[in-house]
C-alpha cells in the first residue's frame, strides 16, 4: 500500500461551489461558458458561471472583462462595436443596458420568431466556443475551485489568440 502525503479525490469533493445543476442534462452539477470574441472569433472575454445561470445575468459581466484593445491608429477601443446574441440574451432590460453603452444591440427580443441568426452571424461564437472545448481540461468542469477553472478559461483564451497571431506555431 502505498502512503504519502499526496492530495485525494474523493467522491464529492470535485465540482465546487462555481457549479450548479444542468437544466438540460438531468440536473448534473456542471458549469456554463460565457464568451464575447471580434468578428474573426477571437475571444476578448470569458466567464464560467453555473449550469444553471441566465445568460442575461452573466452579459454584464462578460463585457466588463473586456479590455481595451489597440487599433493601427487612434485611442483603444474600450467597447464592442456591435453585441450579437441568441434569444437567452434578449430581455428587454439588457437590450436597453447594451443601447446605453452606445453599443450596436443585435439580440432578438425574447419570444420573437427564429430567424437563421446561427448560420448566418452566431456561427462565429459557437466555433470560438469549440476551440475552448478542444481543451481537455475545459471540456467538463473538475476544479473544486471557481477561480482556478476561471484560470483555466483565461488561458486557454490566451492560447487561441496567440494561435491565431502566430497560426505556424502549434500552441497545443
Amino acid at each position: 500500500m502505498v502512503r504519502g502525503h499526496r492530495q485525494r479525490l474523493r467522491a464529492g469533493q470535485k465540482r465546487g461551489a462555481h457549479t450548479g445543476p444542468n437544466p438540460v442534462d438531468r440536473g448534473k452539477l456542471g458549469c456554463k461558458r460565457h464568451a464575447l470574441s471580434d468578428a474573426a472569433g477571437t475571444p476578448l472575454a470569458v466567464l464560467v458561471t453555473a449550469a444553471n445561470t441566465r445568460d442575461d445575468a452573466a452579459a454584464p459581466r462578460v463585457l466588463a472583462r473586456v479590455k481595451p484593445i489597440q487599433g493601427p491608429l487612434g485611442r483603444p477601443r474600450r467597447k464592442p462595436k456591435a453585441l450579437v446574441g441568441d434569444r437567452g440574451y434578449g430581455f428587454a432590460w439588457l437590450i436597453s443596458l447594451v443601447a446605453a453603452m452606445r453599443v450596436l444591440c443585435l439580440l432578438d427580443p425574447r419570444g420573437a420568431e427564429h430567424g437563421s441568426g446561427l448560420g448566418v452571424l452566431r456561427w462565429v461564437i459557437e466555433r470560438t466556443l469549440a476551440w475552448f472545448s478542444n481543451y481537455r481540461r475545459l471540456d467538463r468542469c473538475y476544479e473544486r475551485s471557481g477561480a482556478h477553472f476561471q484560470a483555466f478559461h483565461d488561458l486557454a483564451a490566451a492560447l487561441i489568440c496567440f494561435g491565431k497571431l502566430h497560426p505556424h506555431v502549434d500552441s497545443s
